[in-house]
């Protein structure tokens, strides 16, 4: 692979680096919606662009001058995602969700509102979660504590607060390791 002068990523990264292979029995972390510190050449018309992951390595400067090219991957929370699952790192990521999402006790939701908009994510969750799954939201908008509880069955709303709802959630959900 080093006498290429572009770079390539062998194929078994495709999955590993996003899923791993071995998991510790802890919380798993999905963002659907992509992330600021995800990166792509922004080429709608190329589905498959490789997705880049930015802010890993120590030396920042050295990353910041290699995206000066690249856009963040960002998926809005509109009606119709078709463009966003012709990328195979995405396409791969939902489908993964929708696996754990039929076998999850406990399901988190942080900072999420779910908009009337986004009826992919809404419809997913609605058909993927079993119906004895705690539904647990970490969000600031009291308002929606009834939306949450027609989509829900399980739904658990201590974490729906205007105050600093995600600070109490680490402090009582997130279990803290002495090594």
């Amino acid at each position: 692979m080093d006498i290429y002068p572009i770079s390539l990523q062998r194929l078994a990264s495709r999955t590993t680096t996003l899923f791993g292979h071995h998991y510790q029995a802890t919380y798993r972390l999905f963002k659907l919606h992509g992330s600021i510190n995800w990166y792509y050449s922004g080429y709608k018309d190329i589905p498959a662009y490789q997705i880049f992951l930015v802010g890993s390595s120590n030396v920042i400067s050295e990353e910041e001058k290699n995206i000066k090219d690249l856009m963040p991957v960002i998926i809005p929370p509109v009606l119709d995602k078709t463009y966003f699952f012709k990328q195979s790192t995405i396409r791969a990521q939902w489908s993964e969700v929708k696996h754990i999402l039929n076998r999850a006790k406990k399901i988190y939701i942080i900072g999420y509102s779910m908009p009337q908009t986004d009826l992919t994510v809404k419809f997913m969750l609605q058909s993927f979660i079993k119906k004895n799954a705690e539904v647990i939201v970490v969000n600031k908008d009291e308002d929606k504590k009834r939306y949450f509880q027609k989509i829900f069955n399980n739904f658990n709303d201590r974490y729906i607060r205007k105050d600093d709802p995600f600070k109490q959630f680490v402090e009582e959900e997130i279990p803290v390791f002495n090594y």
